[in-house]
Parts: C-alpha cells; structure tokens; sequence
C-alpha cells in the first residue's frame, strides 16, 4: 500500500494564496468531482473526501461501499470510517473529528475542508486518465450490496436495546399555560409532566452511553426531542409568568427543568418539591 505525504501541522502551514474563501473551496470541489454542493456544510456526509482520497489512492477506498446519498448522520459516519480506514492504510497522521464534522456545523467542516485542500496538493500528480467522477459514482451506486452491515451484528445494535421507552407526556403545552397557581392539584400535575421529561432524557443517557464504543451518538427521535423541548419551553414559561402567586414551588420547579438530565436530580424532583 502506498504511504501518503503528511502535510506539516496546521500551525505551521502557510497561507493559502489559491483558495481564500468558502466559496472558492465549494468551486474547487464541485468543478473536481462534478458535485452541485452549494455550501461548506454539505461536506459533512463525508462523501466528497472518500472520492477524493480515490483520486489520489485508487487502491485506497473501494467507491460501492460509500454512501452517496447520505442523508443522516448515522450514514455520515459510515462514509468517515470508510475515509478513515483509508487514512490508517495509507499512514496518515490526523485525526478525522468526525463527530463534529457529521453535525453539519460551518466552522468545523470549513477547518477540515481547508486542512484536505493542503493534504491533497501534497499527494497530487495527476489526475487520472479516463476518470470521470460522476461516472464512477453511478457506477458505485448500481455495484453497492444490498447491505454493507456485518454478519455479526454486536450486541449493542440490538432493537431491543437501542429502542428507548415510550413515555406519554400527560401535558399538553397549551393544557400547562392554563394551569391555575392556586390550584391544589398544580404540583402533582407539573410533577408528571417533568417525570415524563426526564424519563424521556435519562432514556436518552442511557443509549448514548452504550453506544459510545462505536463512537455514535444515537439520540431520540427527532420528534420526540422535539415535543420534550415544546413541553420544557412551556412549564418555563408558565413559572416565569406565575412566580409571583407561587414563588417557592414554581422557583424549584423552574430549577428542575433547567438541569441538565442527570438521572439522581431527575429521579428525586418530587422531593425538592
């Protein structure tokens, strides 16, 4: 396997003179790979730099095995390992910080896109004869298995595992904006809906803690991170509006759903109540 040039840390090179802007770094890689990106974030899913890396090491990555059209972060990843491995073969020394890239955040990416351009002038010679990027690509769309996933799946892909609790939230946010002060019954009430909130964020703890060996961040629906934020904006508001007529019980209440989901805090709310 052949050894690639590792350019010097990023301290250490100089300025850029060809490509100063995101714009430029966009066209370098659209008029190279016959890409339609149209912003630096887009390069999150990791595709971009596997062809590239074929461009220069065909032998390096195999084209059917990336994901193309990626369309989540759990795919992103896929593509990095791919890229990864690659740079493991040909004894590339940085580090991919992949778990940052596949957020799909500007300032990240631009980083990572500006350290690849000086990288890949260290390694170009020529551009391949006959290689049409676009091309290659449908050819790998078509070749691609059905399935890429190892046999062996390990245990901490398991459905059962990974499918986090099903917890109803009892409130709607619109039913906590009517809620009455005064009410005998609002603590008892507040109680369940942060008990289903933080049931819903120890739930999500947990499947992020056990998937750390594979270096994913599985995290609830994006519903459902959605409905426990609505519901959390809500019981917020509804203490900040009514502290007066309540400042002691809405003062603790509003302290609990502002922490972070710590599962002993979540668990004893109802006793700080």
């Amino acid at each position: 396997m052949t050894t690639a040039v590792n350019p010097p840390p990023t301290n250490l090179i100089k300025p850029n003179t060809t490509l100063t802007g995101r714009s430029e770094y966009i066209s370098w890689v659209n008029d190279s790979l016959k890409m339609n990106l149209n912003k630096i974030d887009e390069l999150c899913s990791g595709a971009a730099y596997c062809q590239f890396i074929h461009v220069l090491f065909p032998d390096s990555i195999s084209l059917k095995l990336v994901r193309w059209n990626a369309n989540s972060e759990h795919q992103y990843i896929e593509n990095f390992k791919i890229l990864q491995k690659a740079f493991k073969d040909l004894q590339v020394t940085k580090t991919v910080p992949v778990e940052k890239l596949v957020k799909g955040h500007f300032m990240e990416n631009f980083e990572f896109i500006q350290w690849f351009k000086v990288f890949y002038d260290a390694n170009f010679t020529e551009w391949p004869a006959g290689y049409n990027p676009k091309e290659m690509r449908e050819k790998a769309i078509i070749a691609r298995p059905s399935s890429t996933t190892p046999s062996r799946t390990p245990d901490i892909l398991s459905t059962a595992r990974l499918t986090p609790t099903k917890v109803p939230l009892p409130y709607s946010p619109s039913a906590i904006a009517t809620l009455n002060p005064s009410d005998s019954s609002l603590r008892e009430k507040l109680n369940d809906a942060l008990s289903s909130i933080g049931q819903l964020k120890i739930d999500n703890v947990r499947l992020v803690k056990e998937n750390d060996g594979l270096k994913t961040s599985l995290q609830l629906s994006e519903r459902d991170v959605e409905r426990v934020e609505y519901l959390l904006s809500a019981v917020k508001q509804f203490c900040t509006l009514n502290m007066d007529k309540a400042p002691e019980q809405l003062s603790s209440i509003l302290a609990i759903s502002s922490q972070p989901p710590e599962q002993g805090q979540l668990q004893n709310h109802d006793k700080t109540l």
